[in-house]
């Protein structure tokens, strides 16, 4: 099975269809402001897959504030 590619995003923009919703992730640089940077990464996921990432999301964001508040370094990887 080949490696996943790994890309750095701090820019995501969403959009939807009637069936999917549409991720759009890319990277805006301090010194490169802009509206509408170029997405890098596009994912399209079904409705119910986005559901359940928002979930995962947001229990890996709690973890994480959880461990630092605990001044615990977080796992590398830590996929929970």
């Amino acid at each position: 099975m080949p490696k996943p590619n790994t890309t750095y995003a701090n820019v995501v923009n969403v959009r939807t269809t009637p069936t999917e919703l549409v991720l759009d992730f890319g990277f805006e640089g301090a010194s490169e402001p802009s509206q509408n940077p170029e997405p890098e990464v596009r994912v399209i996921m079904t409705v119910a897959a986005t559901r359940r990432l928002g979930e995962l999301l947001i229990n890996a964001a709690r973890q994480h504030e959880k461990e630092l508040s605990q001044g615990q370094m977080p796992a590398e990887g830590n996929t929970k």
